[in-house]
């Protein structure tokens, strides 16, 4: 019996200490100022907008153009009506249906199966824009991104299909159902649009949540107050970046503190290989806000070394958001 008891107490110490080293990925708030991706020069932030309504094949609607861009207006920058940065021209190509297609189908009652039949019509509301410098000189052009993806509205459902194309022949019931896709597909296009220039050419304070790795455990004591350091940081990087870097650099330290025990042989080691992987994405994110470029594709290329599945899709996410964040950094940057 005795001897029972020193192995159970031992198989006990490495079940604990086996679960001891998973880590807890937190979501930990994070403020920052998102820059623009496709600045037209580094920071440029005064601009000209000039919004042109196309032509509409189906029922015009009347869109007032202070409204539109209003909607449009560039997070972080300012409209200005001489020496501007550059100048963003948008052009609303307008609604045009695609398709249009009668279709049956049932619904259920006490009875059985109730046929109804309906139209489907798909259509688009295709918007384009031009990026110019300040003098006018065309710099790049495309189209928004979704806008000419066709949506699907469908009409009310009738019994039978001549009762359908009754209701159909009729242009006021046509032209109200055209309005209200056209009002439907404006609204989804200019929110795309606001999204997407604001991407490109605005400056976003974004307001998010990234995953952190902690560990909750007493044997973790350095890595907690690590965790804490950095938590400081995120939240300070809008308000105070030179305090924010002051807290984060205090958790890198603690971070790769622990990571100085980390052999990759030891698998009950309190820095075993899953708590090493943990703090490698802790790093990549850590450096990355920091804007320490060198630092956190050191510690990219040590997770891509990794060739584990139940790292991979931790490690994707990680690298997206540090690369998406120093390429907006790197077109910023001002001589």
């Amino acid at each position: 019996m005795s001897k029972k008891i020193p192995l159970l107490a031992l198989t006990w110490f490495l079940v604990i200490n086996i679960f001891a080293q998973r880590p807890e990925w937190e979501k930990m708030p994070i403020t920052y100022l998102q820059l623009p991706s496709m600045p037209v020069s580094p920071m440029a932030n005064k601009y000209q907008l000039n919004v042109v309504l196309g032509n509409y094949d189906y029922y015009p609607q009347s869109r007032d153009i202070q409204s539109i861009k209003a909607g449009l207006q560039l997070n972080g920058c300012q409209q200005v009506s001489v020496s501007p940065q550059f100048k963003l021209n948008v052009n609303l190509v307008g609604f045009s249906l695609v398709n249009q297609q009668m279709r049956m189908f049932t619904i259920a009652s006490p009875t059985g199966n109730i046929p109804r039949f309906c139209y489907d019509v798909s259509y688009v509301y295709k918007i384009s824009y031009q990026v110019l410098d300040g003098n006018g000189n065309p710099i790049r052009d495309g189209i928004i991104y979704g806008s000419e993806t066709p949506e699907v509205r469908s009409t009310m459902a009738f019994p039978n299909q001549y009762e359908l194309e009754i209701w159909w022949s009729y242009p006021l019931n046509r032209n109200d159902f055209y309005s209200g896709c056209e009002n439907e597909a404006f609204q989804h296009a200019i929110y795309r649009a606001g999204q997407q220039l604001n991407s490109e050419l605005g400056f976003n304070t974004i307001n998010t949540k990234v995953e952190v790795a902690n560990f909750k455990e007493s044997a973790y004591a350095d890595l907690q107050a690590a965790f804490g350091n950095v938590t400081m940081g995120y939240n300070l990087l809008v308000n105070n970046k030179t305090q924010a870097i002051d807290y984060i650099s205090q958790g890198i330290q603690g971070w790769e503190g622990a990571l100085s025990e980390f052999n990759g042989t030891d698998k009950h080691a309190r820095i075993d290989e899953r708590v090493a992987v943990a703090l490698y994405v802790n790093l990549v994110l850590a450096y990355c806000y920091i804007e320490n470029w060198d630092k956190s594709n050191l510690y990219i290329a040590k997770l891509k070394s990794l060739e584990k599945e139940e790292y991979k899709k931790k490690i994707a996410e990680t690298i997206d958001i540090e690369m998406d964040y120093e390429r907006r950094a790197k077109a910023n940057i001002t001589q």
